[in-house]
């Protein structure tokens, strides 16, 4: 049996616990992070489907729909684009769809948690629902868990996570496991972020009273920042303050200069693994004072420390990730076409 519900708090509460329940899965597949999400995404249209057996749960899949989604932002081929730019003259709205994404948002977790046993039968009814509803000209499986293989659709290569396994006893033993000119280059650049007055504090989430100045930091950083391709975006008006529903397994790396916020990283403690989810900072006060970096090295630090096993690090700055030790994690995602025709320029998108 297939349900579905539009907003967390409509889900019931036996079905939340079995949810909570399950000890395989990631902090940021779980209600707490997705019902925070109900506020502070703009333009978020939530969905949750779950496969329900005999009272149980055998699938859940964690979506949000876009409407009248410009899909030639998905494109990189010039050629291709200027055949869709041509084709709007006709038709403005042409290449646009209604698109579901089976995703965790603002997440590179997977959106979907399925024994492959049961996939086929969800995929189906989520499927069938999608048609019967008229919800979506597409399907969008944002990152395909390792399990899940021999899905019609185009599949093709997702933006690599990063990831700095730890087996390190301590935070010296990381130093010398990286290349003599790479331990220089660290050294130098947190001597230098030292010298310039600069401090890292350590916040749990319950600790902060106004998320404002932190959000305003993302966002300079979000703009800065125009190398991924990008369809969900925080509210401009919310400004983080629904950051204040989830628990202290939600970290705030701090980079002071005096008195002044200049710098953050957001850090999840997620089981074994410590996630560096998201950062910002000002980039004028934080010149040439290599924030970015030291909030790297804050946090490997502390995974060191606090004995972690894996440092998930996310989808940019690979060059600086590689530097301190990082390997890419690749990822596949999946593009279904619900009930509408393939246009023949679907098959150029890419990410």
């Amino acid at each position: 049996m297939l349900s579905v519900y539009s907003r967390i708090v409509d889900i019931p509460k036996k079905l939340i616990d079995k949810w909570n329940g399950k000890s395989d899965i990631s902090i940021e597949q779980r209600p707490q992070w997705l019902e925070a999400c109900e506020m502070l995404l703009a333009d978020y249209s939530p969905i949750y489907f779950f496969l329900i057996k005999n009272d149980e749960i055998e699938g859940i899949a964690i979506g949000g729909l876009k409407k009248d989604l410009d899909c030639i932002n998905f494109i990189k081929d010039a050629e291709v684009i200027d055949k869709v730019s041509q084709k709007r003259k006709e038709n403005p709205t042409y290449f646009f769809y209604n698109v579901l994404f089976l995703g965790v948002p603002m997440s590179t977790n997977s959106g979907m948690i399925c024994e492959e046993s049961s996939l086929t039968s969800f995929m189906q009814n989520i499927n069938e629902y999608i048609l019967a509803k008229g919800l979506a000209n597409g399907l969008f499986i944002t990152n395909l868990p390792d399990n899940i293989s021999g899905m019609e659709g185009i599949t093709f290569p997702y933006l690599p996570n990063t990831k700095l396994e730890l087996q390190y006893d301590n935070f010296n033993d990381y130093l010398q496991s990286l290349k003599k000119k790479k331990r220089w280059d660290l050294k130098n650049k947190r001597n230098i972020f030292l010298d310039k007055g600069n401090k890292v504090i350590i916040r749990a989430n319950s600790e902060i009273i106004d998320y404002k100045d932190i959000y305003n930091l993302y966002i300079q950083t979000e703009e800065k920042n125009d190398t991924n391709i990008n369809y969900i975006f925080y509210s401009r008006e919310n400004k983080f303050h629904e950051f204040s529903l989830l628990d202290d397994s939600y970290k705030w790396f701090l980079v002071y200069k005096g008195n002044r916020i200049i710098a953050f990283a957001l850090i999840v403690l997620d089981g074994e693994n410590l996630l560096f989810k998201h950062v910002g900072m000002d980039y004028e006060l934080e010149k040439d004072s290599y924030c970015y970096f030291n909030l790297y090295y804050e946090a490997i630090l502390f995974a060191i420390e606090n004995k972690y096993k894996k440092m998930l690090c996310g989808t940019t700055t690979y060059d600086v990730k590689r530097r301190l030790g990082c390997t890419l994690v690749h990822r596949k995602a999946i593009l279904q076409f619900v009930g509408a025709e393939i246009d023949e320029n679907i098959k150029e998108m890419g990410f």
